[in-house]
């Protein structure tokens, strides 16, 4: 068996696939209950929704930032098969930028409460104060938050991720996605 056979074989560790399923799994609870929140009247519904929103978002960051320390710090799990520098390159690119984005939501949603001169709050407990409101602050932070550019590429960066391990499962048939679901490679 050559090198790269046996490391692409080598499974990922149960910490690092904890951290991908808990980061998707928070990510798509993130998305209706942010939605949620800009809908709704203001109100005890509304706050409840709300901080459930922040709650999520720093357990992402909090995820988020220890998932990117390990990237930097171990790189990425090597691929199962051999693949073109297209779909290597593209591979890179979407985990890379997926990465990037599970840490720069939430800290655009922080500036956009501190923008705002309000302290950042979950469920009464203070765990930011703040100072006097920044407008500017506030006008960049809500527009990358809640900007078509984060938003949406968000969304697309998911449908590629999702995608590509389909890909990899259906067509070309390797162990990339039962890696990840934590099953040894047949």
């Amino acid at each position: 068996m050559t090198r790269l056979a046996v490391l692409a074989a080598a499974p990922i560790p149960a910490v690092e696939r904890r951290l991908h399923w808990l980061i998707a799994i928070g990510i798509l609870a993130m998305i209706p209950l942010g939605i949620a929140a800009e809908e709704m009247a203001k109100g005890p519904a509304r706050e409840l929704v709300f901080n459930s929103h922040k709650a999520l978002g720093l357990m992402i960051l909090v995820l988020a930032t220890w998932r990117l320390g390990v990237r930097l710090a171990q790189g990425f799990p090597q691929p199962v098969g051999r693949y073109s520098l297209v779909e290597r390159v593209l591979a890179h690119a979407v985990h890379g930028l997926l990465l990037a984005v599970t840490v720069l939501a939430p800290l655009t949603g922080i500036a956009r409460i501190i923008g705002r001169g309000q302290p950042l709050e979950v469920f009464g407990l203070t765990l930011l104060s703040a100072g006097p409101g920044n407008e500017l602050a506030l006008s960049l932070a809500r527009s990358v938050h809640s900007g078509p550019v984060l938003v949406l590429g968000l969304g697309v960066l998911i449908v590629l991720h999702v995608v590509g391990a389909l890909k990899h499962h259906i067509l070309d048939r390797d162990a990339t996605l039962t890696r990840m679901l934590g099953r040894a490679p047949a």
